[in-house]
């Protein structure tokens, strides 16, 4: 094992080098602090001693352990809430697809893994070559909450690093454990919510102003596509300056109310459903001037759209 693991190393610390140069660049890029408040914690390459443990848990040769293990080079990231999680997990996620990389995502949240384990897992295989060496080293990125982050640090001090045998009613106690931080982590999540909110008349501050990127990935969040571009750089220009939170944004797109309001407002004045283009902007004047302004916005233009449709029918009747 030792010396296959030798030959490997360079290869894997040039792994852990790539990821962790991706991971950093994306958060960059996002540009706002607000949408995802995270840390890159550490990263780590198995030791030998893990894999060997590993490979006789799964009764693989040493060349196998180093060809068949999904987390050969590990990274983690730490977020202050669940909807940090959700957000840093899409947007690493689409990152690394952008890269060329196929990304596995498996998310251990909601329903925890057995011993009480939450997280969200992002497994790729990263195709590595050095010289004539090469191979495709399993990298995972870990994505957890703050409160899941203690939660393990405890059970790993505490438990799952010795080696005798534990009480199952200490491991049912730490599952139960694990399970009321999940609760507090949904309540922290909601109190977030509601301070991101934008009130009539006072909209939220932050240290960083709406960019591309950070729309873009809002919009995709909320629509399921990548918006045209003319309608980012026409809101970059519309609202240049302008100092908005984009988690408040983010949590007026997820109002269901305020969204159907904005619909049907702008439905009873023109009779047809708006663009997922027109609610966009809607949302993000609402952000900036409060819901009551983006509603009042919505029926104007509903209604100067059913005049311009009405006047070019009044002409066309009259032509003919």
């Amino acid at each position: 094992m030792k010396e296959e693991y030798s030959k490997a190393k360079p290869l894997l610390d040039a792994a852990l080098t790539h990821i962790t140069q991706l991971i950093e660049s994306t958060f960059k890029d996002l540009g706002d602090p607000d949408l995802i408040r995270a840390r890159i914690d550490k990263a780590r390459i198995k030791s030998v001693p893990s894999l060997q443990r590993k490979a006789k848990a799964h009764g693989w040769s040493n060349d196998e352990v180093l060809e068949k293990t999904s987390d050969l080079v590990g990274h983690r990231v730490v977020c202050h809430n669940l909807q940090d999680v959700e957000r840093a997990a899409d947007f690493l996620e689409k990152a690394i697809s952008a890269n060329g990389i196929n990304v596995n995502r498996n998310d251990f949240t909601e329903n925890a893994r057995k011993g009480g384990y939450r997280a969200v897992h992002l497994d790729i295989k990263l195709p590595v070559q050095i010289g004539p060496a090469k191979m495709d080293v399993g990298c995972e990125i870990q994505i957890r909450s703050l409160l899941q982050h203690a939660w393990a640090e405890l059970s790993r001090a505490d438990i799952y690093t010795r080696e005798e045998e534990i009480d199952p009613m200490l491991l049912k106690s730490m599952e139960k454990l694990s399970t009321e931080l999940h609760s507090a982590d949904a309540t922290a999540d909601h109190i977030r919510t509601e301070i991101a909110q934008p009130r009539e008349g006072k909209p939220p501050e932050t240290e960083a102003e709406l960019n591309g990127p950070t729309l873009a990935f809002i919009y995709r969040r909320a629509f399921g596509a990548d918006p045209p571009d003319y309608l980012i750089q026409s809101m970059i220009g519309e609202f240049a300056g302008t100092k908005i939170r984009s988690d408040g944004l983010e949590a007026l797109i997820k109002n269901t109310t305020f969204m159907k309001r904005l619909k049907a407002t702008y439905h009873k004045q023109f009779n047809w459903d708006p663009y997922p283009e027109q609610l966009f902007r809607w949302v993000v004047y609402a952000a900036v001037r409060g819901t009551k302004s983006a509603l009042r916005l919505a029926r104007r233009e509903g209604k100067s759209d059913w005049e311009e449709v009405d006047a070019v029918y009044r002409r066309e009747v009259r032509s003919e």
